[in-house]
């Protein structure tokens, strides 16, 4: 029974760490293309000194944070 109830959380851990993962892994590269963003406007230098960090990092900070949420 404890074995039972140890893979069912590993599941349920599993599943709140892969989902936020793929779902920033499919949004990377198409959302520049939604927000009509212009070619080579990402991760540039004019970013990080108006916005202080890069669109990359601000993918990971917020993948990150729906992990811990």
């Amino acid at each position: 029974m404890k074995k039972k109830i140890n893979t069912c959380f590993l599941r349920i851990i599993l599943l709140y760490l892969i989902i936020p993962i793929l779902i920033a892994l499919c949004l990377y590269p198409v959302l520049p293309k939604i927000l009509n963003y212009p070619p080579e406007s990402v991760d540039n230098q004019f970013q990080v000194e108006f916005d202080g960090v890069t669109y990359t990092r601000t993918i990971c900070f917020i993948d990150y944070d729906y992990c811990i949420l």
